[in-house]
């Protein structure tokens, strides 16, 4: 029973992260349970960031809503086999995070911690 309800929450939290449903996408990952803390923490990031993407003020960016981002990507961070989907996915978001914020340097050093596959997905023009 307990498989069959975190695959619906899984199902559910993917179509909202696709459909960029944030508010959703938070509630869903609340709702994991904590053998799958990992993906809530990257998935309650990637609310953060995304929401904070969307609501500037004045050309800045809320400090406390990407702190927050942050705590949560170093949680999912501390707890992740580096061939796992999840840290691929968290060190992608901590990289956009340090773009965001000018810090290009890091953005590219965190993106070198990760083997990104440039081939797969391209097709032949």
């Amino acid at each position: 029973m307990a498989s069959k309800q975190y695959n619906k929450i899984n199902e559910l939290l993917e179509r909202a992260r696709i459909e960029g449903d944030w508010g959703n996408v938070s509630q869903y990952a609340q709702a994991l349970p904590n053998e799958q803390s990992t993906l809530r923490f990257v998935s309650l990031a990637e609310c953060m960031l995304e929401q904070t993407l969307t609501s500037r003020e004045n050309g800045r960016y809320s400090y406390d809503s990407l702190h927050l981002a942050k705590d949560y990507l170093n949680k999912a961070l501390a707890h992740q086999d580096k061939t796992n989907q999840s840290y691929k996915e968290a060190i992608l978001l901590q990289a956009k995070m340090f773009y965001v914020q000018g810090k290009f340097q890091e953005c590219l050093d965190t993106l070198s911690q990760v083997d990104l596959d440039l081939e797969e997905g391209v097709s032949e023009f």
